[in-house]
């Protein structure tokens, strides 16, 4: 039996992830440590999972053209099928993931960009 074929539709988002000692309260601040930024999205992240897997897979999403190339790329790297990508004149989609170290809890943010076309 061959591999199976997937088809994702959903968001591609460059994530920026701070991990804290803990989350803040509303109207708090909390310093935090490392910032990292991430290729992610709820549809790139479930593509990745699937080709890794060993699905052949096809992404359909939008990114923008700032920072699109670069998702793109790696969602290629990864083996997925990324002809089918829109790119457009919005931005990329960011996410901003706040990371508690103790417990593992998070908060995010997300400003949609490209994906909310």
């Amino acid at each position: 039996m061959g591999a199976g074929r997937v088809v994702v539709v959903g968001s591609i988002n460059l994530d920026l992830l701070l991990r804290l000692p803990r989350l803040p309260a509303p109207g708090e601040t909390v310093l935090g440590g490392e910032l990292t930024r991430a290729h992610g999205g709820k549809g790139a992240n479930q593509a990745v999972a699937a080709a890794t897997a060993g699905a052949v897979v096809y992404l359909v999403g939008a990114v923008g053209a700032a920072d699109g190339d670069g998702s793109v790329d790696a969602l290629a790297a990864s083996g997925v099928d990324v002809s089918w990508v829109r790119r457009c004149a919005e931005p990329t989609g960011h996410a901003v993931v706040l990371v508690a170290d103790d417990t593992g809890e998070n908060q995010i943010a997300l400003a949609p960009g490209a994906t909310a076309i």
